[in-house]
């Protein structure tokens, strides 16, 4: 089964189910899957239904998609200090787990939910 067949069933399953307000994807490529789902089947997003991607990808920004960014910059920024001076950090620090707050990027796809 291909993933868009998949997709279309679990899309199916979830729009069976009543009083969501939301669907959260577990990345944006199922986010955007979902919004075509919705539009096909004419559920008003944001003003019925919120979806929200994760990893800001450009789709998702072409497709007004709201997303969670991993903060990639600051990712790729310390792995290049590491690289180009791996000697200014400690050997405590070389293994020490940094954390990197990413954020959500608001576009059309998320909105308040709707009134009870």
């Amino acid at each position: 089964m291909r993933i868009n067949q998949i997709m279309e069933q679990l899309c199916k399953q979830a729009h069976r189910a009543k009083g969501h307000t939301a669907w959260v994807c577990s990345d944006d490529f199922e986010a955007l899957c979902a919004l075509d789902f919705l539009k096909r089947t004419k559920v008003a997003v944001p003003e019925k239904l919120s979806v929200v991607g994760f990893n800001n990808s450009l789709p998702a920004l072409t497709a007004n998609l709201t997303s969670y960014d991993h903060n990639s910059e600051a990712i790729m920024a310390a792995m290049l200090n590491y690289i180009v001076r791996p000697h200014s950090l400690g050997a405590f620090q070389r293994s020490k787990i940094i954390d990197f707050e990413g954020f959500v990027v608001s576009r059309g796809s998320a909105g308040r939910a709707p009134a009870g």
